[in-house]
């Protein structure tokens, strides 16, 4: 018989795996071997599998591809035992990279809202110029806050003078901090009017290469933008022309058919955003954007209601979702198994909770009991002098408290104080000057006026409203002649003074704010004169309102005292430098101010005339000692009651304000006396320096039942 000479067969094993796929998806392996796989000792090199991951049976096995942050390829190899030797098989397979929320959750909230927040900021920028109240004039590089510069090129096409369709404004940004954008630019962006009607805009703004911030965010687009604004609603809706273009570190964004519109409304203090187009993130991750309910909250906080919907060639659905008070301070980013908070502050939100010309609000939290002041709407660094500022609450404000409300700034001779006159209408409380605000000058307000939010007579105030600064683009300045009159004094008004810083022709206009029936004899000249009829016996409140070819406007207001015709009064001729007087005027009358005569002195020696009431003034005049007053001159007055015995005294204070050391003289014109040796009749003209003899010499006149006339 012959013998079977025939050996076992050798192992033959291989295996097949998916040659690619996304991250987060399948991978299928399946073995082929001549032997049962329950026979061979099985493990993996670039794989994570064990015999008890492998269907024995069929030779299958699945498993999870691994998250990467690009396209990646990886080897694998298959090492089998059996009887003692060793087999192997090689092959690979490709993971492609897509965006996860696990992965990169903030990845998708950056990519919307950086495209929504460009929009929204450069249509910001339309609404600054295009609205502005003041006319649009070419500029070469000025300075921003931040030290860079920027210029305005501002092409009239019709030559009509004013903004309307067919005008270009180019701006040239060198890194500059640019507020209403609320971040540093470099480039140039153009705007060009398309139409220009009563309440509406419509503008196309075109830029390449624009750079942004100190990430140095390229931008290159061309949108249309819409600005609607009428009383109290205003809409903006920007959209994209043509592509945009957006670079960042590793990031590229490219966005199409893409636009954002937002409405707000200062009487309810509520804004609502909705958006909308495509993005291709990085050339390679296509996605739309869709508003599945409004961004809405109100001004000064963070959305609470809200969701934009997000759909690609992802794994999973995504959407950017707003929350109400629990976790209102997050923007929450959902996928299919996870979710994800992210912080509104911590990401590119400011436009929709901010508004022009504020854009750099740090916003709140959302709580129905949030009462607060927003922001001021005008610039308050430069408020018109008789501009009325306008603030916005976070909530329609029900009634107002009484308190009374002024502001007060530093000249270089004094303090000026102005009151406010206070109005609203929904969120919106306007503080109206009663008399014009000093141009060039920062005033700060004194805390106390509260809003009140009704339902819950929840309180908000203006302790943040801060200093307000007055354009000093024209500074009105009137001198007169003489601060009183009577019935035989016409005062004489010039403003010659009056500073010019831009612009180059200057109008005046004078004006009779109490509607007396004043006459100026030259009413839009540089000076002027003030006819005042018999019967008037009120003071005079004159107003200079000039003007320049640019057309800004600036009001400054004199006084002009009405002489009492009882010839009883003090008038006190303020002068620039002067302590006492902080460089006003006053006429005193013993009506109003409550004259009397101190009982503490000889009055033969001493006359003390002191006001009764608020504002307190005091007028002390002493003879050298062993003499008593009479009429005549007084020379080398010092401070009483520390003058020296052989020199005559005074002392002028008033309003809490007095000095260590007093140089002085005074007239006295008439002086009797009746028959109980108190005064009857007086008249004294002084004059005194504060502290130095070389300080700015203040003067006035003291008549009591005295028709001595006033001498020049």
């Amino acid at each position: 018989m012959q013998e079977d000479s025939s050996q076992p067969e050798p192992l033959s094993i291989s295996f097949s795996i998916t040659p690619s796929v996304y991250e987060g998806e399948e991978v299928t392996i399946q073995i082929t071997s001549n032997k049962p796989l329950n026979n061979l000792q099985i493990y993996w090199e670039g794989l994570y599998l064990n015999s008890e991951s492998i269907d024995m049976q069929t030779g299958l096995a699945t498993f999870t591809a691994q998250n990467v942050y690009e396209d990646t390829d990886y080897s694998v190899t298959l090492y089998a035992h059996y009887q003692e030797e060793e087999f192997k098989a090689t092959g690979s397979y490709t993971v492609k990279n897509q965006i996860l929320v696990t992965k990169e959750p903030r990845l998708y909230n950056t990519a919307v809202q950086s495209i929504e927040e460009h929009l929204l900021r450069l249509g910001y920028i339309a609404e600054y110029y295009l609205d502005s109240k003041q006319p649009i004039t070419s500029f070469e590089q000025t300075t921003c806050e931040n030290g860079g510069v920027y210029s305005l090129t501002y092409t009239d096409s019709d030559n009509n003078s004013e903004l309307s369709q067919g005008d270009t404004i180019v701006l040239d940004y060198l890194d500059c901090f640019v507020q209403v954008y609320n971040d540093i630019l470099q480039g140039e962006i153009t705007f060009t009017i398309i139409e220009k009607a009563d309440f509406t805009t419509q503008v196309e703004i075109a830029y390449q290469q624009v750079l942004v911030g100190y990430e140095r965010k390229e931008y290159s687009g061309i949108l249309s933008a819409a600005i609607y604004s009428k009383d109290k609603d205003h809409k903006l809706s920007v959209k994209l022309v043509d592509s945009l273009s957006v670079a960042y570190d590793d990031i590229e964004l490219d966005a199409s058919n893409y636009q954002v519109s937002k409405d707000w409304s200062l009487n309810s203090a509520t804004f609502e955003i909705t958006t909308s187009g495509s993005v291709v993130l990085n050339q390679q991750w296509n996605f739309t954007v869709e508003t599945a309910s409004p961004w809405f909250g109100y001004l000064g906080e963070v959305p609470h209601q809200g969701q934009v919907k997000i759909t690609g060639a992802f794994a999973e659905e995504i959407s950017l979702n707003a929350n109400f008070v629990i976790n209102s301070q997050y923007i929450s980013v959902l996928g299919a198994e996870r979710e994800f908070d992210l912080s509104w502050r911590g990401d590119t939100a400011s436009s929709f909770y901010s508004f022009a010309p504020l854009y750099s609000l740090w916003p709140k939290e959302f709580s129905a009991n949030n009462f607060d002041m927003v922001a001021v709407l005008n610039d308050i660094n430069k408020i018109g002098t008789l501009e009325p500022i306008n603030v916005i609450f976070s909530r329609p404000i029900a009634e107002l408290t009484e308190y009374e409300l002024s502001a007060y700034g530093w000249l270089n001779f004094g303090t000026t104080y102005v009151n406010f006159n206070k109005t609203f209408d929904g969120a919106v409380l306007t503080l109206k000057p009663e008399s014009p605000l000093v141009a060039g000058v920062e005033y700060n307000f004194n805390s106390g006026l509260n809003a009140v939010l009704n339902e819950k007579n929840v309180e908000g105030n203006l302790n943040s409203l801060g200093g307000i600064t007055v354009d000093d683009t024209i500074v009105p300045v009137i001198t007169a002649d003489k601060g009183y009159f009577n019935s035989t004094i016409t005062p004489k008004l010039d403003a010659y003074s009056t500073e010019l810083n831009e612009g180059e022709v200057l109008n005046y206009l004078w004006l009779d704010v109490n509607e007396l029936g004043l006459t100026f004899t030259n009413p839009t000249g540089v000076t002027t004169e003030v006819e005042v009829p018999d019967e008037v016996e009120d003071d005079l409140l004159i107003h200079l309102q000039v003007t320049n070819e640019l057309g800004n406007t600036a009001t400054s207001e004199l006084k002009i005292f009405a002489q009492p015709p009882n010839g009883t009064f003090v008038y006190i001729k303020g002068v620039e430098g002067d302590y006492i007087s902080q460089g006003y005027d006053r006429m005193l009358n013993p009506v109003v101010n409550e004259f009397s005569f101190s009982s503490n002195h000889d009055q033969t020696k001493v006359i003390e005339l002191n006001t009764d009431n608020d504002p307190y003034w005091s007028f002390q005049f002493a003879a050298p000692e062993g003499t008593t007053l009479s009429t005549g001159e007084y020379t080398s007055a010092t401070r009483y009651p520390f003058n020296d015995s052989a020199e005559p005294g005074i002392s002028i204070s008033g309003e809490h304000r007095g000095c260590n050391q007093h140089y002085g003289a005074f007239v006295i014109h008439q002086l009797s006396y009746a028959e109980s040796g108190e005064i009857d009749k007086l008249a004294i003209d002084f004059t005194q320096r504060c502290e130095s003899k070389e300080s700015p010499e203040l003067s006035g006149v003291i008549r009591y039942n005295s028709n001595i006339p006033i001498e020049d």
